[in-house]
């Protein structure tokens, strides 16, 4: 997928999980007092850098951190690799000890036994304080070579954010677990590329399939059927007849049913067919899918999978409500934006209109610009000020000062915790190497 079949899963204390013995890589920290096992530790802390699936781990020793980074990325040669960095951010000495023999260096490394370690570690590696060193494991067994040119951490970073910044790119003060709420949302994309198709369910494969369209990877490249459309209609019906007996999520559904829409946006009578069977499910008249659902009720996500946050989220921001309007924060502003400056640019509002938009402060009344990319005739609103309306493509404007909203675009430690972050898959994109991808 995305130009590599390699995959490993990074456990919540760094160990790299692969298909087999020879993909997988456990480590082990020696300080000053003993040998320290991250798996059982307790000072252990990991996340994910920027959202991408680049690892950053931390075990607590004596005076600091020994920090581990772990990410896949191509050498010069066109051979992957997964990097792992070890950082000694501690004023004393530590050797680390990894299990996989299959490991290389830029200088040879030397099999040997870690004394006083209660575990298979053969490769033994001295790194002095305020230091770091890097290995690699070739992805092919039987290649040693060191993989010159590969990029480094966080040029991978940048990469695979910019590749869900293809989607939206969003700076909002909310948090996930007390991660940052852009970060999630980078994290689910990643995850949407990533997930095997096979163990999603009807809503959530549209949304996965609403994320891989809107960050305009071709279907080739991450779907596993030969007829996408096809594949969309049979699981549209397949929520439509959960609509019809009243079961699954209800806001999971009408999102996935709008992602339907965009994804068979092509084909006008599929899009009709969709449109006429969502409401006979819904026993209403409409000439639209907001008009199948009529007025939403605000909410926080429910405890559905992690990989609808980005559909959540966008839905938060820009809500196609019927005909040509679109509301721009349809369930108004949360309390924990006040004052706060917060951005989302290309958001997604039908199935010919993205919705850019930026709020700035004068006061309690928020200044918005906005601009529309798509075809002429989009009326934009306002959840937060009801008397504003613009048909403009762009423009700027003073909002009345917004009532209160306790709600919050984020989770909340309720439903989301930090272990339900996507993102545990290790796999390299060809394509990420390099973050060149700027809105």
């Amino acid at each position: 997928m995305l130009g590599s079949s390699w995959r490993a899963t990074v456990t919540p204390w760094g160990d790299v999980i692969g298909a087999d013995a020879a993909s997988t890589v456990r480590w082990y920290v020696a300080a000053d007092d003993r040998w320290y096992h991250p798996e059982r530790e307790v000072a252990v802390r990991q996340r994910l850098v920027e959202g991408a699936p680049v690892f950053e781990t931390r075990v607590r020793v004596p005076g600091g951190d020994v920090v581990q980074r772990v990410w896949s990325a191509s050498g010069e040669r066109g051979r992957d690799y997964t990097l792992f960095e070890f950082e000694n951010d501690s004023p004393m000495p530590v050797v680390v000890a990894l299990s996989n023999p299959r490991l290389v260096s830029v200088r040879a490394l030397v099999a040997q036994p870690a004394r006083g370690l209660d575990a298979e570690a053969p490769v033994v590696v001295p790194i002095g304080h305020r230091t770091s060193v890097r290995l690699a494991l070739p992805h092919v067994v039987g290649d040693s070579s060191w993989p010159d040119g590969a990029a480094d951490w966080p040029a991978v970073a940048r990469g695979w954010v910019g590749t869900s910044e293809r989607a939206s790119r969003l700076s909002l003060p909310d948090q996930v677990g007390g991660v940052l709420l852009t970060d999630a949302v980078v994290a689910a994309r990643t995850q949407a590329l990533l997930v095997d198709d096979a163990s999603l369910d009807a809503a959530t494969w549209l949304l996965v399939m609403r994320e891989r369209e809107a960050m305009k990877l071709a279907a080739d490249d991450v779907v596993g059927v030969d007829d996408v459309d096809v594949a969309v209609v049979e699981r549209a019906e397949s929520v439509i007849a959960d609509l019809r007996r009243g079961r699954g999520d209800a806001t999971a559904n009408r999102l996935a049913l709008l992602a339907a829409a965009r994804l068979l946006a092509h084909d006008e009578r599929a899009s009709g067919d969709l449109v006429a069977a969502a409401a006979r499910a819904r026993r209403v008249r409409a000439a639209s899918l907001p008009d199948v659902f009529g007025r939403v009720e605000p909410t926080s996500l429910p405890e559905w999978t992690s990989l609808a946050l980005p559909a959540f989220v966008d839905d938060r921001l820009a809500r196609w409500t019927g005909g040509d309007d679109v509301t721009l924060l349809p369930d108004g502003l949360p309390d924990s934006w006040l004052g706060s400056a917060c951005e989302a640019h290309g958001v997604m509002a039908t199935d010919r209109h993205r919705v850019s938009w930026a709020i700035r402060w004068h006061g309690e009344r928020p200044a918005v610009l906005w601009e529309v990319d798509g075809p002429t005739g989009l009326r934009l609103r306002s959840g937060v000020d009801a008397s504003w309306s613009t048909s403009e493509l762009r423009g700027e404007a003073l909002w009345n000062a917004p009532r209160r909203q306790p709600t919050s675009l984020s989770l909340g430690t309720d439903s989301f915790s930090r272990t339900s972050l996507p993102g545990s898959d290790l796999v390299h994109d060809r394509n990420s190497d390099q973050g060149r991808l700027e809105r």
